[in-house]
């Protein structure tokens, strides 16, 4: 009976967390983002490794990178989160090899702002630095 009055209420199936606390089992740890990737212009930036930091960088930022999930847990695509030094500014970074892409130098990114708006340069600087350090061997890069 819960469960039909969680799919009326959601729409479809309740978020698991509401699941397992319906159930009686322990919520997982809240994933923590290890912003490891100190670059030259002052901002940090940490890898998106896992279902939940995409969810939760996602929900954060107001995007639909949920839909690259599947895309970084293959192994297709990386995603990055990006923040200032201050904290101020946030994007999202997300990596992928073309698909017809024979020299292996060419990189296609989708860089997005928190609700998809324009950001500053200096996130473009950034990025930048970034990829200089992730993906030292590209020399080409197209914008998504």
């Amino acid at each position: 009976r819960w469960l039909r009055h969680e799919r009326g209420r959601q729409g479809g199936l309740p978020r698991p967390s509401r699941l397992l606390s319906a159930i009686g089992l322990p919520l997982p740890p809240i994933t923590r983002l290890d912003y490891c990737y100190a670059l030259p212009c002052g901002w940090l930036a940490a890898p998106l490794e896992s279902p939940d930091a995409i969810r939760a960088e996602g929900d954060t930022m107001h995007h639909c990178l949920r839909r690259y999930t599947n895309d970084v847990m293959w192994g297709d695509a990386r995603a990055y989160s990006l923040r200032s030094e201050d904290g101020a500014e946030r994007a999202t970074l997300v990596t992928r090899q073309p698909l017809f892409s024979d020299e292996g130098n060419e990189l296609d990114i989708t860089l997005a702002g928190e609700g998809n708006r324009s950001m500053s340069i200096d996130v473009l600087t950034a990025t930048l630095d970034l990829l200089r350090i992730v993906s030292p061997t590209v020399t080409r890069v197209s914008l998504w």
